[in-house]
């Protein structure tokens, strides 16, 4: 990779690299139903655990709250161990002084105000362990049981370089 940040819309699945991603891609899109923009959280939560288990993370958007007022609603268990937090239940904003959060925010208010996928890449990493990783992740904008916007649901990946 030559940027140490990218942040794009998918509008195709062969633009991500990992296959879990591309399967998870795939479940969002199979859980949107005709008619509808976004497919329901709880429509689309099953299967994503499905493809992407550990990996997988969710928020919802604090109804009433700012753009980038979310709260954590599940983090496998890969993803805590990734970045050393399991912030489920907590406000996001609560972890804006560290370094990983305000591109975590920059993702959630991009797809927030786009309503489509996007990929997040990056050749550096500002995980808890310092360590260099080559992280590729999938942000998903889900609906509520009502239709609305309820927030994004994703998966990231990292390896070690």
């Amino acid at each position: 990779m030559s940027d140490a940040f990218i942040l794009e819309p998918v509008a195709d699945r062969a633009a991500l690299r990992h296959p879990c991603l591309r399967l998870l891609f795939d479940a969002w899109l199979a859980a949107t139903l005709p008619g509808q923009n976004l497919p329901c959280i709880d429509d689309l939560l099953p299967p994503a655990q499905a493809v992407a288990a550990d990996h997988l993370w969710w928020l919802e958007r604090v109804p009433g709250g700012g753009p980038s007022d979310f709260i954590g609603r599940g983090f496998g268990r890969q993803t805590v161990a990734n970045y050393g937090i399991d912030p489920t239940g907590r406000h996001i904003n609560d972890y804006a002084r560290q370094p990983v959060f305000g591109r975590i925010l920059r993702v959630l208010t991009t797809v927030t105000a786009a309503q489509q996928p996007h990929r997040f890449a990056a050749d550096q990493s500002v995980m808890s362990n310092g360590a260099l990783h080559d992280v590729e992740a999938l942000a998903l904008p889900v609906a509520g049981p009502d239709g609305a916007f309820w927030g994004v649901l994703g998966a990231t990946r990292a390896r070690e370089l």
